[in-house]
């Protein structure tokens, strides 16, 4: 009897233990996953936070949402281990109130649309891991970046104003010259600058139709290849999609600021969250799009061809 009564006991224990890890307080984890009301968000320490919507589809048949809403939270954090780079334990439920979550980069995670649905893609989930995670002891802010900045819209001495500027914001070195051809999109061709700092060049730019360049064979030092177009043309359509007065007042303000080929129509469904779809050869278009209307999530979709669509809730 006294056998059975310890046992007994110790269970009771290890269940009330287990209870206190998955609800206990978070600031005593490294990492871990808050569930939220709309998200989960996954916390890496200081470094790293992702969002990740319930919209997200864990696998053809359920969401993200599908899992939560079992409330079988181990479930949840079981499936998103499976596409995290870096698995995570703890958890705890916020039902009510603003999820409270502190990190250096707080994060949308990456997406891709696929036959209506969204899924995480992971292979700039990966990179952002690589980037922002996994990140090397020597920050990027004090290296030796080089970029090559190519004129490609024949306005004299355009490289180089333009590189003036980029040495202004990002005290980097850059080396000016005129390209091989006239194009009207701008491009970038990256060789090992982090995402983030490759970002921060192109909000600095006052170019908006930007291509990305596979890697040429051409030899150079410089960290990154930045062709700057004419960018006259109507390259691609913009499709902004909200309530009739929303994607009116949206749709001028991007004239105002010099995109073309913009159209706002009225969206016949409600969302969540606003976001940018786009497809991958777009991302930069897309970003400095999304950067301009204050919108965080952006949705990779390849079926995309030479238009963006903007999602406004």
């Amino acid at each position: 009897m006294f056998v059975l009564t310890t046992i007994v006991v110790l269970s009771v224990v290890l269940i009330l233990n287990m209870g206190k890890r998955n609800l206990g307080e978070s600031e005593d984890w490294d990492k871990y996953m808050v569930i939220g009301r709309d998200n989960v968000f996954v916390v890496y320490g200081e470094k790293l936070a992702l969002q990740i919507p319930f919209e997200i589809s864990m696998n053809k048949d359920k969401s993200l949402g599908d899992i939560v809403k079992t409330k079988n939270y181990e479930e949840v954090v079981r499936s998103l281990n499976e596409i995290l780079p870096e698995k995570v334990e703890n958890y705890k439920v916020v039902s009510r109130g603003k999820v409270d979550v502190e990190a250096k980069s707080m994060k949308q995670i990456p997406e891709i649309s696929m036959e209506d649905k969204r899924y995480v893609l992971t292979s700039s989930l990966n990179s952002m891991f690589l980037e922002l995670y996994y990140e090397s002891a020597e920050s990027e802010g004090s290296k030796n970046i080089i970029l090559d900045v190519l004129n490609a819209n024949g306005r004299s001495g355009y490289a180089r104003e333009a590189g003036e500027k980029l040495v202004k914001a990002f005290s980097l070195k850059y080396n000016a010259a005129n390209f091989d051809t006239f194009e009207q999109y701008s491009y970038i061709q990256n060789k090992d600058l982090s995402e983030e700092k490759l970002k921060d060049i192109v909000m600095e730019l006052d170019e908006k139709y930007f291509k990305i360049k596979k890697e040429g064979s051409l030899p150079t030092l410089a960290n990154a290849i930045v062709v700057l177009g004419r960018e006259q043309e109507n390259l691609l359509a913009i499709n902004v999609y909200a309530s009739a007065d929303t994607a009116k007042k949206t749709a001028n303000q991007l004239e105002r600021i010099g995109y073309k080929s913009v159209s706002g129509k009225q969206s016949k469904s409600d969302i969540d969250n606003s976001f940018v779809e786009y497809h991958k050869d777009d991302y930069y278009t897309a970003y400095k799009l999304a950067e301009r209307l204050g919108i965080k999530h952006m949705v990779e979709n390849k079926d995309l061809k030479e238009e963006i669509n903007i999602f406004i809730k």
